[in-house]
């Protein structure tokens, strides 16, 4: 496995070549075994995502300690298995690894948050991973400026937590404006998206961060600017 940072070469013409540009490896030796499971320990076989992993303790999923582009695997079933360097989550120094759920609507669980792992050489490290319910509702209507609603352009609202790798989107009711996504319980931040030929910016909010309760509604209308 690659896991260096990427490499810059300098191409100056069409006719150029760039050589001894070369990328050192690291063996996968150990192993990791993901399973997502319900706050009674079981496994929910109805999970399918990703796992990721990432240095850094406590930094949380997506920093600046993200390693490499897709170091994890799938988890197909409410589990997965993926091969990692060792020498990367020594006891000394734990990584953490979080199941990130496909965006959009229909997701029943989100992550509940990282967990801390170890690895020994060529040893195999079993990580049960939290998912909780997506049982709490944001929901409201795009406004402009004036708080009058905005009905009849083409617009996607979506939530993200990236601590838990929890991220929701649904597009807008373009007949009156209005929203509502199904979350897990816990706060995050709204953006959105509206065709710019409307005149609209496109981008995120100043206040945008949302608290979402378990099995409540909360209510947020973003305010579109031009």
């Amino acid at each position: 496995i690659y896991t260096g940072a990427p490499v810059t070469v300098s191409l100056p013409n069409v006719d150029s070549a760039a050589t001894g540009v070369d990328f050192e490896l690291t063996r996968a030796d150990a192993t990791v075994n993901v399973t997502a499971v319900d706050s009674n320990g079981d496994q929910l076989q109805d999970i399918f995502g990703f796992a990721f992993i990432d240095q850094g303790g406590a930094a949380g999923m997506g920093g600046p300690m993200m390693m490499g582009p897709g170091l994890g695997g799938p988890v197909d079933g409410g589990s997965g298995s993926f091969k990692v360097p060792s020498s990367m989550c020594p006891a000394s120094s734990p990584c953490n690894v979080n199941i990130g759920m496909p965006p959009g609507e229909g997701a029943q669980y989100s992550s509940a948050g990282a967990v801390s792992f170890s690895l020994t050489t060529n040893g195999t490290s079993n990580v049960n991973v939290l998912m909780v319910p997506n049982n709490a509702t944001i929901s409201g209507h795009i406004v402009d400026s004036d708080g009058v609603t905005i009905t009849g352009v083409e617009a996607m609202v979506f939530a993200d937590n990236f601590e838990n790798m929890s991220f929701a989107e649904t597009r807008v009711n373009s007949a009156d404006g209005s929203y509502s996504l199904t979350v897990a319980p816990g706060d995050f931040h709204m953006g959105y998206w509206v065709d710019p030929s409307l005149g609209y910016m496109v981008g995120g909010l100043s206040d945008n961060k949302v608290t979402a309760i378990n099995d409540q509604t909360v209510t947020k209308n973003l305010t579109l600017s031009k």
